[in-house]
């Protein structure tokens, strides 16, 4: 039976993904950069000419990734015309799927009563719904920042449900996101999937149970390897493409660390998400230790920080933060946010009044017109005089 709790969730996670939208479509027809050119002009002459180029090159583009950004941006086209503003739309519907899944998945996953994990989904959704660099990302012309995050989050979502509720739906869910997520890229996934069977290993599951969630990421696997190499068939384009270039980048980055770039990594990291949300994380991840200490059990949240660490810690020295931007993390940010939530939704005397007066804060911070300019200007500063410190190498 649907109550008013429901209804009040339900308008919380709407306003969210109304100011989510606000924010990208004001900033909708930013002018291009260098880090859209690749993808814009490889999906303007795949629209025009049936093959997707170089930029300023008459070679088709090489299959760094698997291509299905590359057909939705294309497909966008189709629909709503060849213009800037649709390339960028595939984005903004990642955007939004990320802020739902990151409702859903808080919802089931929180302690509490219903209308306690109702609220804490509504806070968790509304935080991430502002994250700067959820609103500016959906807007680059790339993967990692686009499909890849409502990709991951679904497999993680899915497969820590399975081990929760141990119900086969969920295992198909798990294969089919796969699918997805590697259909995106083949690197994340892949340390996710890793991230997830250490999880499921430690975790109190049935070992039938266990050897079935691991099962559905390798059924994943081999069916996203059985349609790239149809794809590549058809299309006449490389299998081996994805592989040889995650491996020769990994080859490249892993021999030139650098600690201050690491650092400055870390910094850009932390400014794109906020220092509010950042300090919540840390707070969530200190209680967190103190709880496993005490009863030394794996939890469902574990496997959202365990593959949320990978990710955002991983990435800060292979990959770095692009021009500043720190695209290969932005998966890695709800599954954080989500991990904060259920860790200290136990905490209700402590956390769900400041929780109330928190999304109240942020709701009213949202509504007000200015903040639609002020946010990305506040950031934008910050990263200026970060980059007029140090220059980029």
């Amino acid at each position: 039976m649907i109550g008013r709790a429901d209804i009040v969730a339900v308008c919380i996670l709407v306003a969210a993904l109304g100011v989510f939208t606000g924010f990208s479509f004001a900033h909708l027809q930013q002018p291009i950069a260098q880090d859209d050119l690749d993808y814009l002009v490889a999906a303007e002459t795949y629209y025009e000419t049936g093959v997707p180029k170089k930029f300023n090159t008459a070679d088709r583009i090489s299959t760094y990734n698997p291509e299905l950004y590359l057909q939705l941006v294309v497909l966008s086209f189709r629909l709503f015309g060849e213009n800037e503003a649709a390339a960028r739309l595939p984005g903004v519907v990642s955007g939004w799927l990320s802020i739902i899944l990151v409702f859903l998945a808080t919802n089931s996953l929180a302690h509490g009563t219903r209308i306690e994990r109702l609220r804490w989904a509504s806070l968790t959704s509304v935080l991430y719904a502002l994250t700067p660099g959820l609103i500016q990302g959906v807007l680059i012309l790339s993967i990692d920042n686009t499909i890849l995050i409502p990709s991951v989050l679904f497999l993680c979502w899915t497969f820590v449900q399975y081990l929760v509720e141990q119900k086969i739906q969920w295992a198909v869910l798990v294969g089919l996101a796969v699918v997805i997520a590697l259909w995106g890229r083949v690197t994340t996934p892949l340390i996710v999937g890793v991230a997830l069977i250490a999880y499921a290993l430690a975790s109190g599951s049935r070992a039938k149970s266990r050897q079935v969630g691991i099962g559905a990421l390798g059924v994943g696997t081999v069916l996203f390897l059985v349609t790239w190499y149809a794809y590549c068939a058809v299309l006449n384009v490389p299998f081996e493409g994805p592989f040889t270039y995650a491996w020769n980048a990994f080859l490249d980055k892993a021999g030139s660390l650098d600690l201050s770039q690491i650092a400055l990594n870390g910094l850009h990291f932390t400014l794109w998400v906020g220092l509010f949300p950042v300090v919540l994380v840390v707070v969530a991840l200190v209680h967190r230790v103190r709880v496993f200490l005490t009863e030394a059990k794996v939890r469902p949240e574990d496997a959202f920080l365990l593959c949320g660490l990978s990710l955002g810690v991983g990435y800060l020295f292979i990959g770095g933060a692009i021009f500043g931007y720190p695209k290969y993390q932005a998966p890695a940010i709800p599954l954080l946010y989500i991990f904060s939530a259920v860790t200290l939704s136990p905490m209700r005397h402590e956390f769900i009044a400041a929780a109330a007066t928190q999304k109240r804060i942020a709701m009213a911070l949202s509504s007000s017109p200015a903040s639609f300019k002020f946010l990305p200007w506040v950031i934008g500063s910050m990263l200026f005089v970060i980059r007029c410190v140090k220059p980029w190498r």
